[in-house]
């Protein structure tokens, strides 16, 4: 090949090398090497995106796995749920082995079925790993919960026995088989001790608090039917009362005492009471000075014993009284009224007299001191009859009705029957208004006995005939219409406590109108409407009827009735007590 610069001569050298290879440049593409060679990068193209296709299968496959997994998984935790939350809500034995073994296999067929629905290993694999963690864990939280509620129905149980064990002595205050129930009570304690892992020294306190538990109801349940028996308990088993027991057994022997054990020396004192055939009782003096030394020697701590048992005396004595006078009253009145011809033909015997058989009932009731004083009477009727001048009868008459208006007492003792100054008519006359005056409201045998029963109420409100009498007749009034009222309208009389009820009602304060400005406080029974309402009242009565002649009191007294409906809804409370 030509060179620049041109070099005029040869430049070639001789060489010591051997002769050169011959080499033909023969390029491979002229022998299909280029074909080959796509062939081959086409062959790891293929390759290398089918590994790929490949790779992304199998990542789809388990993005599938997985999401069957956890879907599976979730509603198993669902379901598991379910089953602890209504597992944990069972309290007691309810929640005890038994149950705990259903619970588990539940749980577990819940994890088997959603790993059954599984398509492959792989999602059950995935599907275990979470599942089986929230079926331990549920198992595990159930088997706490059993066992702490069969802890608790152990403890309850045991408390439950104690329980029952005291008001069986309580109803049956009986010391033989004592010690049974003490014995018992001792095991409750150690069954709860043991169920709250109590120390020993707490353990023998639990034990003392059962069986002072025990002995206090026995004690108390004793009470009520011997209540000397019961406070030779109480010294017996003192030592033995566990705290608040000692106060509280105290507390009931002593208001027994004081209650039952005061009636029961009442009527040991008042037993002669009973006796129909005697005559001539102790006067009441005599029954209190006898009490009370019964009383300081029952009990000689208790200062007051012998108060309570005067006022059991007293009140027993007073009712005896009153029971007497009011039967021998009704007696006399059925005689009398037999004798005065009420049953027809004045008997002048005492066969005629007991040919009625009222009278014959009354007769065989008398004291035969009386039955001698009646057969006086018959004698005198015999021999006067109606021959008593009219003018003279009528002035022993109206002696008599004046005696009523002023002195009921004294008129129903008056023997009217036996007075010679009077004839048959004015006798008959006289001895109906002793039956009624009998009916009114201070003499009233219902009223009687309601004060009786609200004597306590009275005395704590400064009610008395001796130091306010226009306040005590104020209230017998009203506490009459209102016993009168309940009788009307339930056709019985009322129980004591009713009774109580009716008239502690009365003695109530209410909100009333001031007469200027703000309210009064009133006592019920002594509300009274303002003189302008009274005569209102008035002036409508008589509009509708001219001859009726109200007076003020009788106004008041039908106010205060009409008050009381409205402000208890009813007249009286029913047998339930109050509303």
């Amino acid at each position: 090949m030509p060179q620049v610069p041109y070099v005029p001569y040869p430049t070639a050298q001789p060489s010591t090398q051997g002769t050169p290879t011959l080499r033909l440049n023969t390029p491979s593409e002229a022998f299909g090497a280029n074909v080959g060679q796509a062939i081959e990068g086409f062959g790891k193209g293929l390759e290398a995106d089918s590994d790929k296709i490949f790779n992304r299968a199998i990542a789809l496959q388990e993005m599938q796995n997985e999401t069957a997994a956890r879907n599976a998984d979730v509603q198993a935790s669902i379901d598991m749920g379910n089953l602890h939350a209504k597992f944990s809500a069972l309290e007691g034995v309810n929640a005890g082995p038994k149950a705990l073994e259903q619970y588990t296999s539940d749980l577990r067929d819940v994890y088997q079925k959603g790993r059954a629905a599984l398509p492959n290993d792989d999602a059950r694999r995935r599907y275990d790993s979470q599942a089986l963690s929230v079926l331990a864990r549920s198992i595990f939280n159930g088997a706490g919960h059993s066992a702490q509620q069969m802890k608790q129905a152990s403890v309850k149980s045991a408390q439950a026995q104690v329980a029952q064990d005291a008001d069986d002595l309580y109803n049956n205050p009986n010391e033989q088989g004592l010690d049974v129930y003490l014995d018992k009570a001792r095991t409750s304690a150690h069954t709860v001790a043991a169920a709250q892992g109590l120390d020993p020294i707490a353990t023998k306190e639990l034990e003392d608090k059962y069986t002072s538990h025990q002995l206090s109801h026995l004690i108390t349940g004793r009470a009520k039917q011997e209540p000397w028996k019961a406070g030779e308990l109480l010294e017996q088993y003192r030592d033995r009362l566990h705290g608040e027991d000692i106060t509280r057994v105290e507390n009931s022997v002593q208001q027994a005492q004081r209650t039952t054990g005061a009636r029961m020396l009442a009527l040991q004192v008042n037993a002669d009471l009973n006796d129909p055939d005697m005559e001539d009782h102790r006067p009441l003096t005599d029954r209190i000075k006898d009490v009370r030394e019964l009383a300081a020697k029952q009990v000689p701590n208790d200062q007051l014993l012998p108060a309570y048992a005067e006022a059991q005396v007293e009140a027993g004595y007073n009712r005896w009284k009153q029971v007497q006078r009011d039967t021998e009253f009704q007696n006399k009145q059925t005689i009398e009224g037999a004798l005065v011809g009420n049953y027809g033909k004045v008997p002048v015997t005492v066969d005629e007299l007991r040919a009625i058989p009222d009278a014959d009932a009354a007769w065989s009731s008398l004291k035969p001191s009386t039955q001698r004083h009646y057969l006086n009477v018959m004698s005198q009727i015999q021999r006067t009859g109606d021959r008593i001048p009219p003018a003279e009868s009528l002035v022993e008459r109206q002696k008599y009705v004046g005696m009523a208006q002023t002195d009921p007492a004294a008129f129903l003792d008056a023997d009217v029957l036996g007075n010679e100054g009077l004839n048959i008519a004015d006798k008959k006359y006289l001895i109906g208004l002793q039956g009624q005056v009998k009916k009114s409201a201070v003499q009233d045998p219902r009223l009687t006995r309601a004060l009786q029963i609200l004597g306590p109420d009275l005395q704590a409100a400064g009610i008395s005939k001796s130091a306010d009498p226009t306040t005590f007749y104020k209230y017998t009034g009203a506490l009459f219409d209102q016993l009168q009222d309940y009788q009307t309208e339930n056709k019985k009389a009322p129980k004591p406590e009713e009774v109580q009820a009716i008239g502690r009602r009365l003695l109530q304060e209410q909100a009333q109108p001031g007469r200027f400005w703000g309210t009064n406080q009133i006592r019920t029974f002594e509300l009274s409407p303002p003189q302008e309402t009274i005569d209102m009242i008035k002036d409508d009565i008589k509009s509708k009827d001219p001859t009726a002649q109200p007076t003020d009191e009788q106004i008041i007294r039908a106010y205060i009735r009409e008050k009381y409906k409205r402000l208890y809804d009813t007249a009286a409370p029913s047998a339930g007590g109050e509303k």
